[in-house]
């Protein structure tokens, strides 16, 4: 049942992430507690939405994986663009 709802939280962040605002109610759900071992087991460290879920699930941080390259992640310039 975990594996079914992580499906559903992937779906939602990458939804969200391009630019697909779920509902009202959705985010309403999504808080409470009953989702927290859902949130935690998806794993899309990808995703800036899914890290917004942990954080409102109370649920310790985990590194970004971030669309940047990692060829320029140490570029002096990158903040500029």
């Amino acid at each position: 049942m975990k594996v079914v709802f992580s499906f559903q939280i992937a779906r939602l962040c990458s939804a969200w992430d391009f630019g697909l605002l779920p509902d009202d109610e959705t985010v309403t759900e999504l808080c409470r507690p009953e989702w927290r071992q859902a949130v935690d087991a998806c794993r899309l460290l990808t995703s800036p939405t899914y890290h917004l879920l942990r954080t409102w699930q109370c649920l310790p941080g985990l590194p970004f994986l971030s669309a940047v390259p990692a060829y320029i992640q140490e570029d002096p310039n990158l903040e500029f663009v």
